[in-house]
């Protein structure tokens, strides 16, 4: 009712592959159907490693990208149809433990060749911490240049600026970023930038109302 229509929710691969030779579809299903049945669209995130490939499932699976490839595809091609638009992990810089933007570089140049081959319509989308423009350009140079279609930010922390007035900084976002997209990545200075995470938690100066109003304020301006 409220107008909603997408929502950013996925299982992770772990719970999905549990062991190399074993598949489980039955939560991704769930939620797909109940999306569906509410007139929902699931975006798909690929992320965290499998328990049986690292311990850590907060690293990126660097000795078994082929591994990772056939997640990605298994799971895009299940996906065919239902989701069209993925992001590459979530916040590689806080949920990748050491994770360097090369490896980072990597993990998406195989995702991005593998959603595609299962699905040509997929969208591919890059991901990160706050809106860290230094990891996502150090990423491009490191090989994840055009194996992208969209670019994920999560500015909370412009987000508190607005109570003191700096409405410039989020306002900058989208320019800072494409500035930096047309210096690295001509072809892709244009992709579609999402907020796919951002709010407030309450407390502090941060009430329930202000909370709502500052939901409608940031919305607005994003547009």
């Amino acid at each position: 009712a409220a107008g909603v229509k997408f929502v950013r929710l996925f299982p992770e691969w772990n719970q999905i592959q549990p062991s190399a030779n074993t598949w489980s579809w039955s939560l991704m299903d769930a939620m797909l159907n109940t999306g569906s049945d509410q007139n929902l669209n699931l975006t798909g995130l690929f992320l965290y490693n499998a328990s049986w490939i690292n311990s850590n499932t907060h690293t990126f699976p660097t000795n078994n990208y082929p591994a990772w490839s056939t997640y990605v595809s298994n799971v895009v091609r299940h996906a065919a149809g239902r989701v069209k638009y993925w992001e590459v992990w979530n916040e590689p810089e806080s949920f990748a433990a050491g994770g360097t933007p090369a490896e980072y570089a990597r993990v998406v140049t195989n995702a991005y060749h593998a959603a595609k081959a299962a699905d040509p319509n997929a969208q591919i989308g890059l991901s990160v911490a706050s809106v860290d423009i230094l990891y996502l350009e150090q990423s491009i140079l490191a090989g994840a240049a055009d194996h992208f279609d969209f670019i994920c930010v999560h500015p909370y922390e412009v987000l508190d600026t607005l109570r003191s007035g700096q409405e410039a900084l989020f306002m900058g976002i989208v320019p800072t970023l494409r500035k930096m997209l047309a210096a690295r990545n001509p072809a892709k200075w244009k992709v579609p930038i999402w907020f796919t995470e951002i709010g407030q938690g309450l407390g502090g100066q941060v009430t329930a109302t202000s909370q709502a109003q500052d939901v409608v304020k940031t919305y607005t301006m994003a547009i």
